[in-house]
């Protein structure tokens, strides 16, 4: 990662009735570092997600994660984004917009092309390996399960591959639907997994499922099979 992930400076913006120069200058670095850490949903933090949803005539997507995965949770939806933002029209005064912002930025991306293009073939990477392994087999952790039931009785738990992928996996406990089996934290599966490194038959044992946006760090992974039972 570039060692320049702070590139705005407060003199290089005007201030508006809402947000002082500081502001938008700290939004552009938390923006810049985003992007070059590998665009990891981690790190698109709620500011970034509300100033950057007003920029650029975005939409809000209905909330940070419809955001995130219009964008950002696939390598070419970010190109897609690069290339929307840098045929964008700035509109509106620098004391009543970000207009200034975004011009900056534009100048920023194209001046910064390359390294961007390397993170995002960075992703690419990954996606593929997940691809190549599709239809084998891959130990996956029962990592946390929540205490309290939700709404609809179901308890949700926290799925963990050696592969990196995670999911949330709703499932409904024996106390509600006799039979079912309750699984215990740290019991171990070993699941055929799809193109995208989710088990194949991970409905069979949850009534929905959503994968973690981003990919676990080894440490995590490492941690979570200490537990293993």
């Amino acid at each position: 990662m570039s060692n320049n992930t702070q590139p705005f400076e407060p003199a290089q913006f005007t201030p508006t009735q809402f947000d002082s120069a500081e502001v938008k200058a700290s939004f552009g670095n938390d923006l810049v570092r985003f992007m070059l850490n590998g665009f990891k949903w981690a790190d698109f933090s709620d500011f970034v997600y509300k100033k950057l949803s007003n920029c650029f005539m975005h939409i809000a997507h209905y909330d940070r994660s419809g955001f995130y995965n219009t964008w950002f949770s696939d390598p070419n939806q970010i190109r897609e984004w690069l290339d929307y933002v840098a045929s964008a029209t700035p509109v509106g005064s620098a004391s009543h917009t970000y207009s200034d912002f975004e011009r900056a930025f534009q100048v920023w991306i194209r001046e910064n092309r390359a390294e961007i293009q390397s993170v995002i073939e960075g992703g690419d990477e990954a996606k593929q390996a997940l691809s190549d392994a599709a239809g084998e087999k891959v130990e996956f952790i029962v990592y946390a399960i929540s205490s309290n039931t939700g709404p609809f009785g179901h308890k949700q738990h926290i799925v963990i591959g050696r592969n990196g992928v995670g999911f949330k996996g709703d499932r409904q406990p024996s106390a509600h639907v006799p039979g079912n089996e309750d699984l215990e934290r740290g019991r171990v599966f070993e699941w055929e997994v799809d193109a995208d490194g989710m088990p194949v038959e991970r409905n069979k044992w949850f009534e929905h499922t959503s994968r973690l946006p981003d990919k676990a760090p080894d440490a995590i992974i490492e941690e979570a099979f200490a537990i293993a039972i």
